[in-house]
């Protein structure tokens, strides 16, 4: 039997095995972006072309991380997002970002 650290309780929710270095992410890059720009699933499924940049201090300590929404092609999505935001590029503390399934753009 592998012996296995429970993650339960961290964002996503996931478990490690003596195999494994790290925690396996259990987010889709949608659900991070719905849960961090607190919007709707099926509208963060149209962000698939922002750009998700980690954000740091100075002396490189990492804060968070930008939504770049500049490019994005669901551009009435993106003027709703500027708007409430401010900038085309929001920046977010939150960690889901870092619990994203290593797939490429869904």
């Amino acid at each position: 039997m592998d012996a296995q650290v429970d993650g339960s309780w961290a964002v996503g929710g996931s478990t490690i095995t003596e195999d494994q270095d790290e925690f396996t992410p259990q987010l889709s890059r949608a659900e991070a972006l719905a849960s961090e720009l607190g919007i709707p699933l099926h509208e963060a499924e149209e962000l698939d072309d922002a750009e998700i940049l980690p954000h740091e201090t100075n002396a490189g300590a990492h804060i968070g991380h930008l939504v770049d929404v500049s490019n994005c092609g669901r551009r009435a999505l993106a003027r709703k997002l500027i708007k409430r935001h401010g900038s085309s590029q929001i920046f977010v503390m939150g960690t889901s970002f870092d619990y994203i399934l290593n797939a490429p753009h869904e």
